[in-house]
Order: C-alpha cells, then structure tokens, then sequence
C-alpha cells in the first residue's frame, strides 16, 4: 500500500468518523398548555413557549454550543390535559424523533409524560413542576426527569423561615388535597415546628371544589389572622371568592402564598383584563417567587431579545415589557440541553441518538453546570435544583420584590413591604419599637395606660394614620403613620 493512499483512507475514515460522530441536525420538543381561556396557558404555558423559540435561536446563533449541530423543534399544545399530553409525547418521541423534551408546567401531567419518555429514554426537563413525587421517586418512577425549577418541598422549608422571621407564631394553613401538595405541606409542617410556629387551623379542599364555607369558617372562629395557602392560582381565585364572603379579609389579616399564586393572572381574566374583586383581595399579599438573576449580563441580554422580539400569534398573551419567572426556567432548559449535547458530541464524540447512549447523555445533564437568566443552574442526582427565591409583594398592579431568602433562612429584604395596603420599611425604627412594647404590654398590664399616651403623643407628630396589625391571631392594633 502506498503512502498516498494509506493516507487518502485514513483521511476517509476520519470524514465518516465525523459524520457519523456530528449530526447535522437534532430536535427539542416543547409541551405546555396553549390554550383559552386557561390560567396555566397565560403563566405557564405562553411565556415558556416564546422563551423556548428564543433560547433555540440563540443557541443556534452562537459558535461556542453545538456548533456543528443546529438545533430544530417541534411543540405541542397539551391543553392541560393528562390524555392530550400522552399522545403528544409519544408523538414527539416516536415520529418527532426528540432528543429532548421541555415541559410540561403542571407536575400531574409532567408525570403523565414522563410514563411516555422514560420508556423510549428521552429526557424530559420541566419548567414549572414542582411536586416533590418527583424527588421521592425518581429513581423508580421518573429517572429521566430533571427540572429547572425547585421542587415544593425547597418552598415549603423556606416559607417557614419567612413566616418565623415575622414574629407570626400563631397562623393557619389551607391547602389543595392533590398528590403534588401533600409531601410539601407535610415538610411545611415539620419547618414550622422547628421555628416554634403553631398550626391553629388547618384545613384542606380538593382541586375543582367551589364551595369552601366549611373551611373558611374554621378559620374565622379561630380568629386567626396570619393564613397561607397552598395551591394553585384557579384554586386561589376559589378561595378568594369564599373568603371574601366571611370577611377574611382586609385590615388585620395577612395572606401569604407560593411562587404558583405569585402572579398577575392572580386577579386577570383570560383576555388580560382585571377582575376587580381579585385585584382588591390581592393588594399586601406576600410569598414566595422563583429567584432571576436580573442583575447578570446573561438576564440583560435576554431581557433585551425578549422586549424586541417579534410577535408570535402562537403566544399571544406574552407581554413584551414583563418576562414570567416560568419563561427563565423554559429558557434554561433548552441551554441545560444544549449544554449536554455539546459535551456528547464535540467532547466524547458519541451520537446522543443512539439508544445505547441515551444514559450516559442523562447522566451528562445531571452534571451540567451554567451561569443562566435564572442563576446557575445545576441539578442533584434526583434531577432537583438548589436555588434562593425572591420574596415579593402585590402593590398595585405590580409584584414587586421585596427581598429573598435561602433554604437555610438566610434574608435579604431591600425594600418597603406592604402589609393589607399599609406599607411597612424595614427601616421604620419607630414602629418596630412600638410593636415590641405593645407585645410587652401584655404581660406588663401597669403598662399599658404609659403606653396608650405614648402612642397617642407619636401619632400626633405624623399627618397620615393608618391602620396595621402586626401581630398574629391575638390581634393587637398599633396605630403607626408613614
């Protein structure tokens, strides 16, 4: 054999070594909720969407990820729907040949899929479930999930500290009865324990009830007046309805909710419009959201895209000046994939396609590290993500931010909290003053008639008085003026 032509050969087996190392082309699926009238189209469902189209484009569009690889996709709308959303995973796993799947927002039918993609070994990375089913059986039941966002039960510990950090010992808890809330309100439960919060009321109603009287009653005669809830914004707007009729609301009382309630479509109907009974109810609220690292050049330059980016009549309720936080995690999803086929195909040279791959690709996504739009994005063995949240606050027709906390009770707060349409600032000494020596006063009666003038002088040197209670079910009132 000549030299000539030992090299000529070499040099072939090296062209279809690479052709056969570098696909030319792979495919992302995306599943989410597109219709409406639909809550979960308008929070979940649209938002991830343009954000998945996005984050496609710039992957495609960079020469650092996939280079050699672009990146095409299929979508389909599960119209938040167990049946639908079967059909279409195997839709996309058998005849869309995925090499991925982004979705589904809702942990029910974010199960349901994974049924489906499990079985041909097609990852599935969620961008809104949250259940902690996901984490209690994953090896078992869901061994090719991950997710973006953090499960529950992360939510659950830290919402405890938040509550704690408030001096509020004394609340009471409502929660929807559905699989995906009970293992988190069980490790709600054991962190408010631990943090000397006590549990005067709780109660529970499944998904889909209307008629809560029985609950909010309970609530009422145990003259309770800090309650969080537990469920989603359809379940939430229930709630609102029936504690409106028993006046559980307004001065004195403190609602506070999960990252799930924690948006607009709150008190929106399904063409955008405000309800205004739901608008009301929401002014003071308070919880928990999924933290977005706004500040990073990574956040601003996708801000950016996401406010010029054309429309897209396939998501026509996404507002082009207010990005979901679910978006961030829709976005990060398809860069968590992206990530981990660059390292299967231009790294270990290895064809994600081939099923006798497909565990290492898994296990090759839970070792990817990135800075994304929300934070640094890494998962545990169980395909769960660790990651601080934002603490935020319905004022007017904002949610504002208002501080953030860490699993382990770290906070943060940066601004001015409203409480039942009074706002509070972390740095009104005076107030925290008074309320302290209100709450001494009760164990300290010669106190009180000191106390009352001293409060009535400090009134009088303020122009405005408005009414906040402070306190939990024991319902002390401090008249403070901002």
């Amino acid at each position: 054999m000549t030299p000539l032509l030992y090299q000529h050969i070499i040099f072939s087996l090296y062209i279809i070594y690479h052709v056969q190392a570098f696909p030319s082309s792979l495919t992302l699926g995306f599943l989410g909720p597109r219709n409406l009238p639909n809550s979960n189209t308008q929070v979940g469902g649209h938002p991830a969407l343009f954000a998945f189209k996005l984050a496609i484009r710039n992957i495609n569009n960079r020469s650092d990820l996939l280079p050699r690889t672009k990146l095409r996709f299929v979508s389909n709308d599960t119209n938040s729907d167990i049946g639908t959303a079967i059909i279409d995973a195997f839709w996309q796993c058998v005849y869309g040949n995925v090499i991925g799947i982004v979705g589904e927002y809702v942990s029910g039918i974010s199960q349901a899929v994974q049924y489906v993609s499990r079985h041909y070994k097609v990852p599935q990375i969620s961008y809104g479930s949250t259940s902690s089913e996901f984490t209690e059986f994953h090896s078992i039941r869901y061994p090719y999930f991950l997710r973006t966002i953090p499960n529950l039960n992360l939510q659950s510990v830290s919402l405890a500290h938040l509550i704690a950090s408030q001096g509020w010992k004394n609340i009471a808890l409502i929660y929807t009865t559905d699989a995906q809330t009970f293992h988190s309100v069980q490790m709600f439960l054991a962190s408010a324990q631990k943090l000397n919060i006590t549990i005067l009321v709780s109660t529970s109603f499944a998904t889909g009830t209307t008629n809560l009287t029985t609950q909010m009653k309970a609530i009422k005669q145990s003259q309770v007046r800090i309650i969080l809830f537990i469920g989603t914004i359809v379940d939430q707007q229930v709630l609102i309805n029936n504690s409106l009729i028993e006046g559980l609301t307004g001065p004195g009382y403190q609602w506070i909710g999960i990252h799930a309630s924690m948006y607009r479509a709150l008190y929106l109907n399904s063409t955008g419009g405000t309800v205004q009974h739901y608008y009301e109810w929401s002014q003071g609220f308070i919880g928990l959201q999924n933290f977005a690292d706004v500040n990073s050049n990574v956040y601003k330059e996708y801000a950016k895209q996401w406010s010029t980016a054309p429309y897209d009549p396939e998501t026509p309720t996404v507002d082009s000046n207010s990005i979901s936080f679910i978006a961030n995690f829709a976005y990060d999803a398809c860069f968590m994939f992206a990530h981990a086929l660059h390292r299967m195909i231009e790294v270990l040279h290895l064809d994600p396609i081939q099923i006798e791959n497909r565990e290492l690709y898994r296990a090759i996504l839970k070792n990817v590290t990135f800075l994304g739009v929300s934070g640094y994005v890494s998962v545990d063995q169980n395909g769960d993500r660790v990651a601080p949240f934002d603490i935020v606050n319905f004022q007017h027709d904002q949610i504002v931010k208002i501080g953030s906390i860490t699993i382990d009770g770290q906070m943060q707060i940066i601004t001015d909290i409203r409480f039942n349409n009074i706002i509070y600032s972390q740095y009104d000494h005076w107030v925290l003053l008074l309320y302290q020596i209100n709450r001494l006063s009760i164990f300290i009666p010669l106190l009180n008639a000191h106390l009352m003038t001293f409060i009535n002088v400090f009134n009088d040197l303020i122009s405005s008085q408005n009414h906040i209670t402070m306190n939990d079910n024991k319902n002390f009132t401090l008249f403070c003026g901002r």
